[in-house]
């Protein structure tokens, strides 16, 4: 899949894709704890972005931040124990198979 600002980002194909035709405008929704956010780039082979920490809320049990990626910005949530910075920049890994596709 390619977003609008054009980053590509692979999705595992499952039963409930059989609605989506192609070209047409769809959502990929990732729930924010199922996303790793590292430092250093991460070894995968597929959904590796370099972002940049615009916004960190602690919220008791997690940190809730926002990572700008190119045009896009990102919800991410790590345990307590796993602080960024705000400004720094961070490497995301999504995992396809955490990828769900939603008709516009």
């Amino acid at each position: 899949m390619k977003s609008k600002s054009g980053i590509l980002i692979k999705i595992a194909k499952s039963e409930s894709d059989a609605s989506l035709k192609v070209g047409s405008e769809i959502s990929v929704s990732v729930r924010p704890e199922s996303i790793m956010m590292e430092n250093a780039k991460i070894e995968k082979s597929d959904n590796i972005f370099k972002g940049t920490i615009i916004n960190k809320t602690f919220l008791g049990s997690f940190y809730d931040y926002r990572v700008k990626i190119q045009d896009e910005i990102l919800r991410v949530q790590t345990t307590s124990h796993k602080e960024f910075d705000i400004d720094s920049d961070v490497w995301i890994y999504i995992d396809p198979f955490f990828c769900k596709c939603i008709n516009e």
